[in-house]
């Protein structure tokens, strides 16, 4: 391939990959970079690793309508930077008074541990430093 036909290629491989799925754009919220477009997932990039957690797949979802299950919302609280502990909850009721799922997640090892339950519309006000302490 010559030069100008290989930046052609490259052009509308970066311009078609979001087409496919093969790009998510990321927000950075909380110290961890979390990918804006993918449903049915919580997608996390640290150190230049994407780690997806399905949500259908937390412990609130077992006993979900199957219906209810691709509308789980998960909301970044934080990231223990040094060992790569995620921290996030999940709402699964289908209302505007979630009961949430505060969840510690491992990103190198996928350890998933429940810290408990959090009533209310949306996660803003409840901090990581709050969660870390505990």
């Amino acid at each position: 391939m010559t030069g100008t036909r290989q930046i052609a290629f490259l052009i509308a491989v970066r311009c078609l990959a979001p087409v496919y799925g093969q790009e998510s754009s990321y927000e950075s919220i909380h110290g961890v970079d979390v990918a804006t477009d993918t449903p049915g997932k919580l997608v996390v990039r640290w150190r230049g690793q994407a780690y997806p957690i399905v949500l259908a797949d937390l412990p609130m979802a077992k006993n979900l309508p199957e219906e209810f299950k691709d509308g789980i919302e998960a909301e970044v609280l934080g990231i223990d930077e040094a060992s790569g502990r995620l921290y996030f909850g999940a709402g699964a009721e289908p209302s505007q008074n979630k009961t949430w799922g505060i969840f510690s997640y491992e990103l190198e090892t996928k350890k998933l541990s429940s810290l408990g339950e959090f009533e209310g519309r949306v996660l803003r006000h409840l901090s990581f430093r709050q969660i870390h302490r505990s």
